[in-house]
């Protein structure tokens, strides 16, 4: 299972969740969605920061050097 797919049924059930709790009667739906976009955008920034934690900028000399390894700045995967 990738990650695109375990993020993709964490959505689901936090819609699922929104939905339940708008069924109750508890939040309504306008709420539900401004929870699930911050706890998404908070998440974000969560992930963004634990992904740099710890990285340094290299020259860009010693990364043009096939053999330094260089970490992607979208995904944190290192080339």
């Amino acid at each position: 299972m990738t990650s695109d797919s375990v993020w993709q049924i964490v959505r689901y059930l936090l819609i699922a969740a929104g939905s339940f709790a708008t069924g109750k009667g508890w939040v309504t739906s306008d709420q539900v969605t401004s929870i699930i976009g911050a706890v998404g955008t908070l998440f974000t920034v969560a992930w963004g920061l634990y992904v740099k934690a710890g990285t340094k900028a290299v020259p860009s000399v010693a990364a043009a050097r096939p053999d330094v390894p260089t970490v992607s700045a979208a995904t944190g995967a290192v080339k």
